[in-house]
């Protein structure tokens, strides 16, 4: 049809523009592809626009994003559940070496060399099989996420970060902007990051509400298992779950900074000590609210420097981070997006509101017991724990499960653990936690 149209006596100029016009129409259908992830797996091949939807409904269909492509994806309606996939658990075998398994299936992978721009739009849901990450972002590849929407993303229950790496794998560039996200990690992989002792690429947190969990031996935000973290910086947004490395060693972490934000934490280890932009240390100060409004603040003024926030806050509270010194109410003010407060009285009022607060501050975190501290030994079935603290201790198996609560008085107390498979084959395996902070991994002959 098109040759027959070009041997018209249109004039050349016209056909020019014919041609013009349909090229960039071809270009854009092209660039703005969607695919319905309830009738097939998606992998995308070319960069340019894309749009995978779904009805919200549960499907074993999955997401793949090749090497060397550059992204936009929009993300609507898509719930993917693939953590049936691959081997068994890991377990210990006679001689103490763990027992390779078949790996599974990835809800959403992005190729090393790939970028994804990726907009959250409604609730999506993301769940991968053995030694996945929920949405798996190896070393080399770069993730952001935008848009006003949803993502639950959960890894293995062995080896698989939340969003991140997969087992024996880092994680690539990851940026948050916006959107409501969960994430969690599996055994020595983290909500957001890294994966079973490899390294963490750069994290950066600028908006959104963010909810990462870590496996045993993992955080939810950085390194996983020995992983060393690499740097993470928040701006703005609510970020709660531990941020650090999985087995606490501060020196395995390139840096932490926190220029903004609703962040509660804690910091793992206790002597990681986080910085603001400036390079200064900084600590975590509670903000409480009077009645416990859920209201949305956008920034603090502190000591005439303005502190982004950008967040609902949490139960009443907002937690900022601000360098050692003595604080006051009467100098700090939280702006709203329809208020601001400070010392105890609302600063500019509208009819329907009625609020004060309180800030306090000492200097001080959450308080952690490091584990250099911790003494805990297993002799057949029988556990010895010497810690400092009065606090629950929990036992797992190496797979996860969990086997024992035990509750103990601060000092040294033995506990007699029931007969599993994990305690009484020929090689003993078990990871036991305790409430203050601290996680020891155990694999002994009897």
């Amino acid at each position: 049809m098109i040759q027959n149209f070009m041997k018209t006596n249109i004039p050349h100029w016209t056909k020019a523009i014919f041609l013009s016009l349909l090229l960039f129409f071809c270009s854009f259908v092209a660039s703005a592809e969607q695919y319905n992830i309830q009738d097939m797996d998606v992998t995308i091949h070319t960069s340019g626009e894309h749009t995978i939807f779904g009805n919200g409904n549960e499907t074993t269909h999955s997401i793949k994003v090749l090497s060397s492509v550059t992204a936009t994806i929009t993300l609507k309606s898509v719930n993917i559940n693939l953590s049936h996939t691959g081997g068994d658990p890991i377990d210990i075998s006679d001689s103490g070496t763990p027992l390779d398994v078949t790996d599974g299936k990835c809800a959403f992978e992005i190729m090393p060399d790939a970028t994804v721009h990726l907009i959250l739009e409604e609730n999506n849901t993301l769940k991968s099989g053995m030694h996945r990450a929920g949405l798996q972002v190896p070393e080399g590849a770069t993730l952001d996420i935008n848009g006003n929407g949803s993502l639950i993303a959960v890894g293995a229950t062995t080896y698989g970060a939340g969003i991140g790496g997969g087992r024996l794998s880092g994680n690539g560039a990851i940026t948050i902007n916006g959107g409501t996200i969960t994430a969690t990690g599996g055994l020595e992989a983290a909500g957001i990051g890294s994966c079973n002792s490899y390294s963490s690429g750069a994290i950066i947190i600028n908006g959104g509400t963010i909810t990462a969990t870590g496996g045993i031996l993992a955080v939810g935000i950085g390194g996983g298992g020995m992983a060393p973290a690499g740097t993470i910086v928040i701006n703005s947004g609510m970020v709660k779950g531990t941020i650090g490395t999985g087995f606490g060693h501060s020196e395995m972490i390139n840096s932490l900074i926190i220029k903004g934000g609703n962040v509660a934490g804690p910091i793992y280890p206790n002597d990681l000590r986080p910085q603001n932009g400036n390079g200064q240390a900084v600590y975590r100060t509670e903000i409480n609210f009077s009645p416990a409004l859920n209201i949305p603040v956008e920034f603090a003024q502190i000591n005439n420097s303005t502190y982004p926030i950008n967040s609902m806050t949490d139960n009443g509270k907002v937690y900022v981070w601000l360098p050692e010194g003595n604080y006051s109410a009467k100098q700090i003010v939280l702006t709203t997006q329809q208020n601001s407060y400070m010392n105890g009285q609302v600063v500019w009022v509208s009819p329907d509101d009625n609020a004060s607060f309180t800030a306090t501050y000492n200097g001080t975190d959450i308080r952690q017991v490091d584990a250099s501290s911790v003494q805990v030994r297993l002799a057949k079935q029988l556990l010895s724990v010497d810690s400092p603290e009065a606090e629950q201790v929990t036992v797992y198996s190496l797979s996860g499960t969990l086997l024992s609560k035990l509750e103990k008085q601060a000092g040294k107390a033995s506990f007699a653990l029931a007969s599993t498979n994990s305690v009484t084959g020929s090689a003993q395996a078990l990871i036991v936690k305790g409430s203050s902070g601290w996680v020891k991994k155990l694999i002994s002959n009897k």
